[in-house]
């Protein structure tokens, strides 16, 4: 089944709102002295399914005394959060050891064409965006450890748009390799939930599995992949055998936790990722 486009059905800018508590809200208000600061950026991505509350769980199994702080907007790019004052304040509100950064699969796929290719879209350049966002990190604290988030492409690619032919997988490929790349360039940590992704999907090609009705936003399942690949990232440790599965069956919760784990830690230095700060 493929979707169309269509003025009415605004698909392209659906935004995911799901009314869940988050574990954050009843942390201290301030981080103790031993705690580690992470700061998530972005959009519905980290908000859906409260998927940075699946982070603080799975940190709380792992032993990790996290602090986390948020500045996570439904429907903004990565482009208003580099020019945003409000994000701004936010990053010079701590010595924050990483900061987590996440935008849409289209910018990163097709960063020069992604607008034409996809109305309504508007031209947003992520990789000036996550420069400019780097540059404000470090300038707070050199230390910081600026982490990507490898996004996953649309369910079915570009297919739902006339005119274009590329799949799921292709879209996912052009993310994969752009992302790397910016990596090195930019001397950014890569977090590849989009590649973990790549893998569950290609060994359970279920329509809607990690994906939701959109096409476009995390399923709960493909939340929790997104937050133990999170978790495997920064602390570069296998979250295999953790018990919090985010009301998954501990059959599923463990696969995605082995494709979490072999994904990152498999290749650590495609993934630039450095020294735990």
């Amino acid at each position: 089944m493929k979707r169309t486009i269509t003025a009415a059905s605004g698909i392209i800018l659906a935004i995911a709102v799901v009314s869940t508590i988050s574990a954050c809200e009843s942390r201290p208000t301030g981080p103790g002295p031993d705690a580690i600061k992470v700061l998530f950026i972005g959009s519905s991505y980290f908000a859906g399914n409260d998927l940075i509350g699946m982070f603080q769980f799975l940190a709380d199994e792992g032993g990790k005394d996290v602090w986390i702080g948020e500045e996570v907007i439904s429907g903004k790019f990565l482009d208003y959060h580099a020019l945003s004052t409000h994000t701004e304040n936010r990053i010079k509100n701590q010595k924050w050891d990483f900061v987590l950064m996440q935008g849409g699969g289209t910018p990163v796929a097709y960063p020069q064409t992604a607008h034409l290719v996809i109305p309504p879209y508007v031209y947003h350049n992520a990789y000036t965006a996550l420069d400019l966002l780097k540059r404000k990190i470090w300038a707070n604290h050199p230390e910081s450890r600026p982490v990507f988030m490898m996004p996953w492409a649309f369910e079915d690619g570009l297919l739902w748009v006339e005119g274009q032919s590329d799949t799921y997988a292709d879209m996912q490929e052009l993310i994969f390799e752009n992302s790397v790349a910016w990596g090195d360039s930019l001397d950014l940590t890569i977090a590849p939930v989009g590649w973990a992704f790549n893998t569950v999907i290609a060994e359970r090609p279920y329509e809607h599995y990690l994906h939701i009705s959109d096409w476009n936003h995390a399923s709960l399942r493909g939340s929790y992949l997104a937050a133990c690949v999170l978790y495997v990232t920064l602390f570069q440790e296998s979250v295999e055998g953790f018990s919090f599965s985010a009301g998954l069956s501990p059959q599923d919760a463990l696969y995605f936790q082995q494709v979490a784990t072999a994904t990152v830690l498999e290749n650590t230095a495609l993934w630039n990722l450095g020294d735990i700060p």
